[in-house]
């Protein structure tokens, strides 16, 4: 995308123990996933995701299950912290309005912004995508 870089996947990431690319990523499950920071100092997304799921992370039959959802919304937040320059960051919270289902076999676009600061606490924003922005 314009005015974004991709971000390298930090090598922890690639242990077997990782919860996406460890045990989740591959054929029919989440077959890609890619993430780009922002590269000016726009008011824009901080970061954006591009995700493909499969079949095998289903919860109902040909919908994407909202727990895997939730996991690849906690982890793209943790792309913001890298991209604001936070070298470690957990997740102390993370609320999520479902709004409509995310059909297997998708490819959807998750951004990531963030909404202000306490202190050494980050609030985001963020929301899951179809790629043509219907959904």
């Amino acid at each position: 995308p314009p005015n974004y870089e991709k971000m390298v996947i930090p090598e922890r990431a690639f242990e077997s123990t990782h919860a996406i690319f460890g045990v989740l990523f591959g054929k029919d499950m989440i077959e890609e996933y890619d993430v780009y920071k922002r590269t000016d100092n726009s008011d824009e997304d901080v970061v954006i995701a591009i995700v493909k799921f499969g079949t095998r992370v289903d919860g109902h039959k040909g919908v994407v299950h909202g727990g895997i959802l939730s996991l690849m919304l906690d982890d793209v937040l943790g792309f913001g912290f890298g991209a604001l320059g936070v070298e470690k960051a957990f997740t102390a919270n993370l609320t999520i309005d479902y709004r409509a289902p995310v059909p297997a076999r998708t490819r959807v676009k998750i951004s990531v912004q963030l909404d202000h600061r306490e202190g050494r606490k980050l609030f985001w924003k963020a929301q899951i995508k179809s790629m043509d922005g219907s959904v």
